[in-house]
């Protein structure tokens, strides 16, 4: 890795010289010096980010919209700009009120500029 950047940096930059267009992948549990080269590489390469929550993020954020909203403006983007990944894994029989608890953030986050695109893995 060249000058002891982020793997991140690294793997962006050596799909850039093969003629790759990545999207880089973050959420709200990733380090600062993670977050800081998600944006370089976001600025360099203009694909814009996904963004990835976990179940865990809404098991356990009092205000998840507001994270988002946060990490968003970390990573210089606005949420038209991002993709949205809900991956709430596999969800049991009585585990409903996670996935219920995503309908309001995603209602939320889905004002003006929604994002490009939303996903739920469940």
């Amino acid at each position: 890795m060249a000058g002891g950047d982020h793997p991140l940096a690294d793997v962006f930059r050596t799909a850039r010289r093969d003629g790759l267009q990545l999207i880089p992948v973050t959420g709200l549990i990733r380090g600062d010096e993670y977050q800081s080269s998600c944006r370089e590489v976001i600025a360099n390469d203009r694909h814009g980010v996904c963004i990835r929550l976990q179940k865990e993020d809404f098991e356990e954020s009092d205000d998840l919209a507001a994270q988002v909203a946060s990490l968003l403006e970390t990573l210089g983007v606005i949420p038209s700009e991002a993709d949205l990944v809900l991956d709430l894994r596999a969800i049991g029989a009585n585990e409903g009120n996670t996935l219920r608890s995503a309908i309001p953030v995603l209602a939320h986050l889905r004002r003006p500029p929604g994002f490009a695109g939303v996903a739920v893995e469940v």
